[in-house]
């Protein structure tokens, strides 16, 4: 695993564009490795290839828990994305498969109050057509980076959590709600008397 991680680092290194583009991806790879994911990744840069990759789910996961995605320098025209991160989770206790929405990062060269009009009117375009498309999108200031990869690596990574979590929540809620249609259903064909205790008119 250490070995795989430290190749995929190196090439994800050698496609960033900026020194905090690489403090920021070696934080990521460091935090995957932390949680024993399996990380797979593309030579390509493409938005086809990538989504093609995406979607594809490993045998690695019979053995893991986890899968991450990382892509470098994606190309989403008219624009370019720093980073595109995607995650496969297995939910243990479910013992069901969720495929996360995909996470653009972006990182600033420019804190805020150094952008030109131009410049910051220009990331909002982006942001937007990033979200248009289904991506989430979390952007980070370069002092943000050099002050703290790890930290900017772990917000990125509270976001799958988070994403996970209503993932779980919305397939339980549906789950709940198939159940108790089929209790209805069931009950009905019983007879009318029990199908009248699922009645709220009565």
């Amino acid at each position: 695993m250490e070995d795989r991680s430290f190749y995929i680092k190196q090439h994800l290194l050698g496609c960033c564009e900026s020194p905090i583009e690489e403090q920021f991806i070696e934080a990521w790879i460091d935090l995957l490795d932390l949680s024993e994911s399996s990380i797979l990744t593309t030579g390509s840069n493409t938005l086809a290839e990538f989504t093609a990759i995406s979607k594809y789910t490993p045998f690695t996961l019979l053995h893991n828990t986890q899968i991450d995605f990382v892509f470098s320098q994606v190309e989403i025209p008219p624009f370019r994305a720093d980073f595109v991160l995607g995650r496969v989770a297995l939910e243990v206790i479910s013992n069901r498969l969720f495929r996360l929405p995909l996470v653009v990062v972006e990182c600033d060269g420019h804190d805020f109050h150094e952008k030109t009009k131009d410049q910051a009117s220009r990331d909002k375009r982006r942001d937007r057509k990033f979200t248009i498309d289904g991506f989430r999108v979390i952007r980070f200031t370069g002092s943000e980076i050099y002050r703290s990869p790890f930290n900017c690596a772990k917000e990125v990574d509270h976001l799958f959590s988070s994403m996970m979590d209503e993932e779980s929540n919305s397939f339980i809620e549906e789950y709940k709600g198939k159940k108790l249609r089929s209790e209805i259903l069931q009950e009905a064909s019983n007879g009318p008397e029990m199908a009248a205790r699922h009645d709220p008119n009565q």
